[in-house]
């Protein structure tokens, strides 16, 4: 049968943005959830045209061919389009896909939803109902992720003593396929914050790749909070995630007290300077 846009989108959120954990990438179904998507995909393109299918991104040619990322054609016009569109919000504005909706008072469709209603992640707050790019993250360009997976990395986890499932699993989320979307996906709208980030790099206390993980890992664990629901109105600045004050205010609970405890020092190993610069 046709799945729309709009269904498979709830069914990879429920997938993915799930209180409790991400069912679809943090674990062994990442290939079998994956596959089995694109596949209802694709039979919901023929559906419509039975001549076409499911795109296929081999990424490793354009780096085999010294290709930068943004160079890409999939960032062409009659491809993805811009791959950072230079307006306020960054919203994909040319191309087949300019201003391509993101289904808003979406509550009644879907369980899963950002505060304003919008059919995303519960802590990605943005309100804006497109689809939206941006080629950093941060404010930072140069990521530890900014060359596509090479045809080695891929080899290296075929080839004797990376034969392990768990090890290609925990690959092809990460190091095999993470960083595109990284790389293409962008975060932005932290200028609150900018000095605290101006001074992480210029010390090289932090990964960029890794802070768009901190609010998905904190609110999990109920670090951090959003608002039930939020009018389209409502400024972004008032429908932010937050610490609640029951955290902020208790003594036991420093900014490095919140990331040692729920683990995120794991990812971000120099947290404790963190808490020094914020200070």
């Amino acid at each position: 049968d046709y799945l729309s846009l709009t269904y498979l989108v709830r069914q990879h959120l429920y997938g993915a943005a799930s209180i409790e954990c991400d069912h679809w990438h943090d674990g062994a179904g990442i290939i079998n959830h994956h596959v089995g998507i694109t596949w209802e995909m694709e039979n919901s393109l023929r559906k419509i045209d039975n001549t076409t299918a499911a795109h296929y991104w081999d990424y490793t040619i354009e780096y085999s061919e010294n290709v930068e990322w943004y160079d890409s054609d999939i960032f062409k016009d009659d491809w993805f389009g811009n791959n950072s569109p230079d307006n306020v919000d960054h919203i994909v504005d040319t191309g087949r896909w300019r201003y391509t909706e993101v289904m808003s008072n979406a509550r009644d469709f879907s369980i899963t939803t950002n505060p304003y209603g919008l059919l995303r992640s519960p802590w990605n707050s943005n309100k804006i109902p497109y689809l939206m790019r941006h080629n950093t993250t941060a404010g930072a360009f140069h990521l530890p992720y900014h060359n596509f997976p090479t045809c080695e990395e891929f080899a290296k986890y075929l080839t004797s003593g990376y034969t392990d499932f768990s090890k290609i699993s925990s690959a092809l989320n990460g190091e095999l396929h993470g960083p595109v979307h990284i790389m293409i996906g962008g975060l932005w709208g932290m200028h609150a914050h900018a000095n605290i980030w101006d001074e992480l790099y210029k010390f090289g206390y932090t990964t960029t790749s890794n802070i768009l993980l901190f609010s998905k890992f904190l609110w999990r664990q109920g670090f951090i909070r959003l608002p039930d629901s939020c009018s389209s109105d409502t400024p972004t600045i008032d429908c932010m995630p937050h610490c609640p004050s029951l955290l902020t205010e208790d003594a036991d609970y420093s900014a490095a007290r919140i990331l040692d405890k729920s683990g995120v020092q794991k990812i971000f190993p120099h947290w404790k300077k963190m808490e020094l610069i914020m200070v």
